[in-house]
């Protein structure tokens, strides 16, 4: 299958808009909500939001800069994305995070990965041009 500039194009726009969407729900999200993305935030320390809020704002400026094309920041994606799976699967298996919470960042960390390579991959071949 061959993917074109202009599919790996949309892709990546949609992939800015799931970043942006969720780091925006995260930095709203009010510091006494007792449950979001499977994550207690009621039972939470200063410190554990504070770092969730980090989190949130990078993927904000992550989204935005993948939505106008600023090559840097889609970049940066390749180096931020394993890092995030590497990441989500240790909390995973140390439980320090719901498992719920890490099953859904490693499938948003799998799914950039995938975005990324299909636009690593895209083809301007005519045959599949449209």
């Amino acid at each position: 299958m061959r993917v074109t500039p202009v599919a790996a194009e949309r892709a990546m726009k949609l992939l800015g808009i799931g970043q942006s969407t969720i780091g925006i729900v995260t930095l709203l999200a009010p510091a006494g909500r007792t449950k979001l993305v499977g994550m207690r935030w009621g039972g939470m320390t200063g410190e554990g939001l504070f770092g969730w809020r980090l989190f949130a704002l990078r993927q904000v400026l992550l989204g935005a800069g993948v939505l106008a094309g600023v090559e840097p920041v889609r970049r940066a994606n390749w180096l931020l994305q394993p890092a995030d799976f590497v990441l989500f699967v240790r909390a995973y298996r140390t439980r320090s995070v719901p498992r719920r919470t890490a099953v859904l960042c490693l499938g948003l960390s799998t799914t950039a990965l995938g975005v990324l390579v299909l636009r690593a991959t895209a083809t301007t071949d005519s045959r599949t041009a449209t």
